[in-house]
């Protein structure tokens, strides 16, 4: 995204937008974070020897038989509050997605007003984590189908590679967001030292 194009979007907007913008975030950090406690606490039960991270396991699983060893170490209990956890997953794409995006979007603003080259990032990343999001669905999707006996082998291999770009643009994402905060303290507090 070129730098003209950048300013367009992020130069120009009025001053209610961006306390909108930031609103909005507040919200959507607001309603994730009990999604996620909850999500962490549904996923505890679920690791054992076999899954030893729970959920995270069986999205990683690369093959039929791989998700099916995992299912099979859950006994029903367990497999009732993991149809729960997926449930509960869709709406976490919803919210926590939409916090990541409108993090990016205000960094990126944000390094925009103070010169800094890396609003570009900012951007792509914002649009990186909305197709993050879909890939999100698609993949609690294809594990609500596993666990109903409806998996097959390119089901499982479609699971593992939405998991596998689900947690690399969400690691850049997050990566973004504290290089982008720290460089932004590092600059007011650079400017209150030049004042002083």
């Amino acid at each position: 995204m070129s730098s003209l194009k950048t300013a367009r979007l992020l130069g120009n907007q009025p001053q209610f937008s961006r306390e909108a913008h930031r609103a909005l975030f507040f919200i959507s950090l607001a309603v994730t974070l009990p999604v996620i406690v909850t999500l962490l606490t549904l996923n505890r039960p679920l690791q054992n020897e076999t899954a030893p991270q729970g959920v995270v396991s069986l999205e990683m699983a690369r093959t039929v038989d791989q998700q099916n060893r995992i299912l099979n170490s859950w006994n029903e209990p367990a497999r009732l509050r993991l149809a729960f956890s997926i449930g509960l997953d869709f709406f976490c794409v919803v919210v926590f997605t939409s916090s990541l995006v409108l993090a990016c979007i205000w960094l990126a603003d944000a390094s925009h007003r103070h010169g800094a080259s890396s609003s570009n990032l900012g951007l792509a990343l914002a649009w990186a984590l909305g197709i993050m999001g879909v890939l999100w669905i698609l993949q609690n999707t294809l594990l609500a189908a596993a666990l109903f006996g409806h998996a097959t082998a390119l089901t499982a291999r479609i699971t593992f590679g939405c998991a596998l770009l689900k947690f690399a643009v969400m690691m850049l994402g997050l990566a973004y967001m504290l290089g982008s905060v720290a460089m932004l303290l590092r600059g007011q507090f650079r400017g209150i030292a030049t004042h002083n």
